[in-house]
């Protein structure tokens, strides 16, 4: 079992402009008094995250439109590259470049819930991309445009409101940022959403939600490739798709993302876990996690082929998140159950 590179617990994430106080991240170190307590505002469903020393992060949600509200995530988890940068533009750092790499054609198709990517980098060395909303949920990952004619395509998820995509492409010269705005689902319409992203060197990490009492690789307690795309397994109350989970982007090849959410969750306890599936050598993917639009964890883990990280526990009501970070090889008991990756039965 190997300690994860990365774990950040949420402790500041919001912090709002004037009108926009209430939506402030509040810290509880864990003193015997709650500084919290009734006369601050919080209600049941602020998200708390246990970062395993006994502090927890609380996260006022009001019931305001985020997407009307012009909110900064100062001290947020996933902060754009270049805040500043005007929406549609294509800018070169330094700005007389001629040698840095240059995008041509980049396109953004919005659906429901997820946004389709297109374009083309030339000259580029390294590729990442990164997703804010308003209401400080945020993601990011690498892509790897074509080498011969730099074209690049990719599915990502939204979060709420309206996004602020950047995607940076770096060689030795300098970087070119390309921003784009994107109209993601309206604030409230989730309780959780988490995302997966990994590295050039890993062909396929796979994204699972396992709901209390069921294991990995479930046919109905575990969302994931073969349950959860294109369709759901019936969690919750039965007949209500509302409360039922869906993967609305899977990657099965180089750098990702995966997106898993959850617009209503039924009281209990469910995990987060990643298998590495394909092929390829050491990797280190990493997961960020999103309760009621905000981002409050993120972490990474060294992986190799046929182990499985288990991230951490959500809990409803609240909601919590309470890490686990700790990664177990299945390498013997992969398709041990069939076709559908590891065998072992965890959580």
């Amino acid at each position: 079992m190997t300690q994860g590179r990365t774990i950040r617990a949420c402790a500041v994430l919001v912090v709002g402009l004037a009108g926009c106080t209430a939506n402030a991240v509040r810290h509880d170190a864990g003193a015997a008094t709650d500084a919290f307590g009734a006369s601050d505002g919080l209600g049941s469903d602020a998200p708390t995250v246990r970062d395993g020393s006994g502090a927890d992060a609380f996260m006022s949600l009001d019931d305001a439109d985020i997407d009307a509200a012009a909110l900064t995530c100062d001290g947020a988890m996933v902060a754009l590259p270049d805040p500043s940068a005007p929406d549609g533009s294509d800018e070169t750092q330094p700005a007389d470049c001629p040698t840095c790499p240059h995008f041509t054609s980049v396109t953004v198709t919005p659906g429901t819930t997820t946004a389709s990517v297109h374009g083309v980098a030339s000259a580029s060395t390294t590729c990442t991309w990164t997703l804010v909303s308003p209401s400080c949920g945020g993601t990011t990952g690498a892509f790897g445009p074509d080498p011969e004619f730099g074209m690049f395509t990719m599915t990502l998820p939204l979060f709420c409101g309206t996004n602020r995509l950047q995607l940076v492409c770096e060689n030795a010269s300098g970087r070119t940022i390309a921003t784009r705005s994107i109209v993601g689902p309206s604030c409230g319409s989730r309780d959780v959403q988490i995302t997966l992203a990994w590295g050039a060197t890993s062909n396929d990490q796979e994204l699972h939600l396992i709901r209390e009492g069921a294991h990995i690789n479930d046919m109905v307690g575990d969302c994931t490739w073969f349950t959860c795309v294109s369709a759901s397994p019936d969690w919750g109350v039965i007949g209500d798709p509302s409360d039922d989970p869906h993967k609305d982007v899977d990657w099965l090849s180089t750098f990702g993302p995966e997106n898993i959410y959850l617009t209503r969750a039924a009281a209990g306890r469910y995990e987060v876990m990643v298998e590495y599936w394909g092929s390829g050598t050491t990797d280190s993917p990493s997961v960020t996690i999103n309760l009621g639009g905000r981002t409050v964890w993120m972490g990474a883990h060294t992986m190799n082929l046929y182990d499985v990280w288990d991230v951490g526990t959500i809990v409803f009501p609240g909601p919590t998140f309470i890490p686990v970070d700790t990664v177990v090889s299945c390498t013997a008991a992969w398709h041990g159950g069939g076709s559908r990756g590891c065998a072992m039965p965890i959580p």
